[in-house]
């Protein structure tokens, strides 16, 4: 026998959230404010814990180009008052609906897949079992220690988290939590998980076979093996320009994680050597020689530099004294 219990009015979303995860790539769609409806539902259970917990999950798709946008809402229903919660909007640029897990704590996790093309992005939501129940974004940007407790391999962790550095960022964050030890704490592991969730995405794409060498070289660059990615060019000279247009084309975001790098540690060559590639790009090879100058006074590195791109054997020659113009990085510092 079926009984109302609850009901809540279904309102249609707005097309303007929905396609935010598609801001800043090469998918972007124009500013938009019409509404969208949600014309289905269905249970999904926390089987992350094997709790068969009464969620509810509304849902529509719409498509953009190539990319089909899974959007929705969240409520949960309580048995014991008979009501619905509005918990949740969410937004799928991958066309996933949110999937639960467990952390190493034991805390209900709820996982949104954002991402276009290469670039990983995941939103995680902690479950907070209060009456309602409620799901606590983890951010990035928000420490969970004082500065007093010697945090240092997890601050710049999270540096380097910030900046989509993903494989530097896990590696340095599971040394901080042998660091740190007992005092380790649940927030700090969820910030572990969701970096973790990344670097796994990222590391596995190098691994793929590529039609090209600028995808595989842009696949290690997007999960900071920069070294990797170096020797890639370095092997294959003759890739130099088409390795240059590649990266105009996603410099934004390979500018960020350059600099975010170079801000943990400053006298990383390899590093040095992309962001001096990243300024060709945008300007010229003298203005990459010449912001390579203002990174090192290594005479190596810079010849490392001017050697990419030339055939074996060619000779290097000076790097002419040009003036480059400024850089800024994300947060408007320049470089």
């Amino acid at each position: 026998r079926r009984q109302r219990v609850d009901q809540v009015s279904i309102r249609p979303m707005r097309e303007s959230f929905i396609t935010t995860p598609l801001v800043g790539s090469a998918s972007q769609v124009a500013s938009v404010d019409s509404k969208a409806t949600l014309s289905s539902v269905r249970l999904i259970s926390d089987q992350a814990s094997g709790k068969s917990a009464p969620w509810l999950l509304l849902e529509g798709q719409r498509r953009y180009g190539n990319i089909t946008m899974r959007y929705g809402q969240i409520l949960s229903y309580h048995p014991q008052n008979q009501r619905l919660h509005r918990l949740l909007n969410l937004s799928s640029s991958a066309g996933q609906p949110p999937q639960w897990q467990t952390s190493s704590t034991g805390s209900d996790q709820l996982v949104i897949n954002q991402t276009v093309g290469l670039r990983p992005s995941f939103l995680l939501y902690q479950l907070v079992p209060n009456d309602p129940p409620q799901l606590k974004e983890v951010s990035l940007y928000s420490s969970v220690y004082n500065s007093d407790l010697g945090t240092s391999l997890y601050d710049k962790a999270l540096k380097l988290a910030q900046g989509a550095v993903w494989f530097h960022s896990l590696q340095m964050m599971e040394s901080a939590k042998a660091a740190i030890g007992p005092d380790w704490s649940a927030g700090a592991q969820a910030h572990h998980d969701i970096i973790q969730h990344h670097a796994h995405q990222t590391k596995a794409q190098p691994e793929q076979p590529w039609s090209s060498q600028q995808q595989h070289i842009l696949a290690y660059l997007i999960d900071g093996q920069w070294d990797q990615a170096l020797k890639a060019l370095e092997d294959q000279p003759a890739i130099y320009d088409a390795t240059l247009k590649r990266l105009e084309r996603d410099f934004d975001s390979l500018w960020r994680g350059v600099t975010t790098h170079l801000q943990v540690h400053p006298n990383d060559v390899s590093p040095q050597i992309w962001g001096a590639m990243l300024v060709a790009s945008r300007q010229s090879p003298e203005a990459g020689e010449a912001w390579l100058k203002k990174k090192t006074s290594s005479k190596p590195t810079l010849e490392r530099l001017q050697a990419l791109g030339k055939p074996d054997g060619a000779d290097t020659l000076p790097a002419p004294q040009v003036a480059a113009a400024p850089l800024a990085d994300t947060a408007g510092r320049y470089f």
